[in-house]
């Protein structure tokens, strides 16, 4: 039946006939997606578009690789379907897309913008900014709607001068201008309603508008014969009223989208006892007061044609972190919408204006983020707690493991294939470093951190008892990436390549349900881990998330750091004793609330009473003048007065610069904090530099010591600061 029924009707000249032979091929045991691909690169738009929208709602697995393959060879407008379908199955953009919207045809950067609403980390903000001014309406009207949710205050700015004229994007304009205006703001949309060429458009806004005002606005034109219909659907959108049972009128005449004739005369007279119900200063879905569970009720089960619109809200409010594709089929809708109820978090309701911070929205990810605060910090009483750790090192193959280790002080040092020729004598030497062993023979660069994070990650899900898989958990949960810069003077584009390739390959590697769109990416070095901390702490009380998973992967031992450090007599060898000995390791921190944690059950390590960061610009390594501000960011998170600080983790690595940072630091401390009463561990000793684990290693060396006991006190301290100017400090309570 394939071959004589339907593999022909693939190149059908109208479109739905293409879709249904694609959809119903792609639903048999035999794999006909090559034909169907064949078609797709080859075939007339009409075609094209029917399978490429069958493909789009297949949940047939395993396609991803013949989409690849097919996009690399595939024309831009095949190109434009097949971005389209991978997107709409969750797959990363194969390239970058600032790419496709600077140089591709229109339908290509249509498509690649609207892979950036769910990929924003694969496209140049510069662009969408760019797209905003394109002399294309297709392409102008998708970049204002990508702008919204990737939180572009230019994006707002383009709707506000497209409301003031009419053109053919009015009603777009409208509609956004509806959902995101207060009630004090409609006149442009009534102004519409005196203009004949905008008077539907604007009936059909003023619907979402939800406003008292707009529902008045709406009442002459129920009498109207062309336009009775939607505006009685536009008044039921705002008030509730069912116009279909009760208030409309008989009538043999079609209507747009088979919409009853409203009886304006029954309305009208519910209408004068029902107003009074109606706050002014309110926003109404259907009768209701605005909320984020009345939007995702009306998503579950409103009118179909109204949801695209209300998903677009709903997009735009979480800044993209919840998202439904309303072009999808209905069971695959209603799963998605199942999965927002339980997952909706904080929604604000406010003006858009309000929500566009340029691009900075968290929610956005992943990002390669620099993080240059000069000072600031989280509330000393911050209330999150750290609920589950997992590590990789040189001396354990796990968190307990590993500071087990570190407190025994065992160490496993090694020489590295590395050599560096004498600067006094002829010959080499070879230095000496903690490489893991066994575990990543073999892997090299972006691989070896990819090794290194999957290893962090599965100690983290096996020591919590968590599942990969749980998507409602990990939709509710962001992840911070912490990496160091390039080392490779000559390499400067290795960070643009991890940021777009590592966390797609990690995240599907480990199998982890985590929307791409939740994770961020810091190129800090040793203090990233702790300023990701910070930026948790924001998140967290912002409520855009639950809870956070802090990764820090790092490796010195590749050839290429190795080079780049021996360039500047950084490692350690027997002529040069103060330096460092490079090491490799990948940690893993999950944090959440105390009240998320409590209601989920889970186990307390510890808390974090306080996160500070600061940076210097120009050269750090100044000695005095860098130990003044390691000293600043520890007084941030240790006031004066505050309780004894037990345990004391520092980022000390054998090289002369970062000992004096240090020794001055806490000169300048200790008239006011009692350091010298403190235990104070360098991690380093056993592992080497671990660049943007350190900060996290220290993290979980400190935890351990509170659940295992062995701790001194009930505080402990963690500090980190980084080549470039960054420096971070956490204190840390018993559980």
């Amino acid at each position: 039946m394939a071959r004589r029924l339907l593999l022909p009707r693939l190149s059908a000249e109208s479109r739905e006939e293409s879709f249904v032979a694609g959809l119903a091929l792609l639903g048999m045991d035999a794999d006909w997606s090559a034909s169907i691909l064949d078609v797709l690169l080859e075939g007339e738009p009409a075609q094209r578009e029917g399978l490429r929208d069958a493909l789009r709602f297949s949940g047939r697995p395993g396609l991803e690789p013949r989409l690849l393959a097919a996009f690399e060879r595939a024309s831009a407008f095949a190109r434009a379907a097949l971005l389209d379908v991978l997107v709409a199955r969750g797959h990363p953009p194969p390239v970058n897309l600032g790419m496709l919207v600077s140089e591709g045809t229109p339908e290509l950067a249509c498509a690649a913008l609207r892979a950036a609403r769910h990929f924003p980390a694969h496209v140049d903000q510069a662009l969408v900014r760019q797209a905003l001014r394109s002399e294309l309406p297709s392409v102008r009207d998708v970049a204002q709607e990508v702008g919204l949710v990737l939180g572009l205050p230019e994006a707002w700015s383009a709707y506000e001068q497209a409301i003031a004229r009419p053109t053919e994007s009015w009603r777009l304009a409208a509609v956004v201008w509806a959902l995101g205006t207060s009630g004090e703001e409609l006149a442009p949309l009534l102004k519409g309603l005196d203009d004949p060429g905008r008077r539907r458009d604007a009936l059909w806004a003023l619907g979402f508008s939800g406003r008292r005002e707009g529902a008045e606005a709406l009442l002459p034109w129920l009498r109207d014969n062309a336009l009775g219909p939607l505006a009685g659907e536009a008044f039921a959108a705002i008030t509730g009223l069912p116009v279909a049972q009760g208030y409309s009128v008989p009538s043999d005449e079609d209507t747009e989208g088979d919409l009853p004739v409203p009886d304006a005369v029954r309305i009208e007279a519910w209408w004068k006892t029902a107003r009074g119900r109606f706050n002014p200063a309110e926003r109404y879905l259907s009768g209701v007061p605005w909320s984020p569970e009345r939007l995702v009720e009306l998503l579950d089960h409103g009118s179909m044609r109204r949801r695209p619109v209300l998903a677009l809200e709903l997009a735009i409010r979480t800044g993209g972190r919840c998202q439904l594709d309303t072009g999808l089929l209905v069971a695959q809708q209603l799963r998605e919408v199942a999965n927002l109820r339980g997952d909706l978090g904080r929604v604000p309701a406010g003006p858009f204006r309000e929500l566009m911070r340029g691009g900075t929205s968290s929610s956005a990810a992943p990002r390669a983020e620099r993080m240059i605060r000069r000072e600031s910090r989280a509330p000393a009483s911050s209330g999150l707690v750290v609920t589950g750790t997992g590590m990789v090192s040189a001396i354990g193959h796990g968190a307990v493991e590993s500071c087990a280790a570190l407190r025994a002080r065992i160490v496993r040092p090694r020489p590295l294939p590395f050599s560096i020729l004498r600067r006094d004598a002829p010959g080499e030497v070879v230095p000496t470093g903690h490489p893991l062993r066994g575990l990543l023979d073999g892997f090299t660069g972006m691989a070896r951190l990819l090794k290194l994070g999957a290893f962090a990650l599965e100690d983290l899900l096996q020591s919590t008892g968590l599942s990969a898989s749980d998507a409602a958990f990990f939709r509710q949960t962001a992840l911070l990436l912490c990496l160091s810069p390039t080392r490779r003077d000559d390499f400067d584009f290795q960070d643009e390549l991890i940021v777009e390739k590592l966390p797609s390959r990690l995240l599907a590697h480990c199998g982890l349900s985590l929307p791409m769109q939740n994770v961020s990416v810091l190129h800090a070095g040793h203090a990233a881990g702790l300023l990701a901390l910070h930026q948790v702490s924001q998140h967290l009380q912002e409520r855009r998330f639950q809870r956070a998973v802090v990764l820090g992967v790092d490796s010195l031992v590749d050839a290429d750091s190795l080079q780049w450090l021996a360039d500047r007599r950084r490692l350690k060898t027997p002529e040069s004793p103060m330096g460092l000995m490079p090491g490799e390791a990948a940690v893993a921190v999950l944090v959440e609330s105390h009240a998320e944690a409590a209601r989920r059950g889970a186990t307390l390590l510890g808390s974090l009473a306080a996160v500070g960061v600061a940076r210097m610009e120009g050269d750090v390594r100044r000695g005095v003048e860098s130990g003044r501000a390691l000293a600043r960011v520890i007084r941030q998170v240790w006031p004066e007065g505050s309780s004894l600080v037990g345990d004391i983790y520092c980022d000390v690595n054998g090289e002369h610069a970062r000992a004096l940072e240090w020794g001055s630091a806490q000169a300048l401390l200790q008239e006011t904090h009692p350091v010298a009463g403190a235990h104070i561990h360098a991690p380093a000793e056993c592992l080497g530099d671990t660049g943007a684990a350190g900060g996290l290693i220290s993290m979980c060396a400190s935890l351990q010591g509170f659940a295992r006991g062995y701790a001194h006190g009930e505080q402990a301290l963690v500090w980190s600061s980084s080549d470039s100017g960054e420096f971070a400090a956490a204190r840390l309570s018993r559980a």
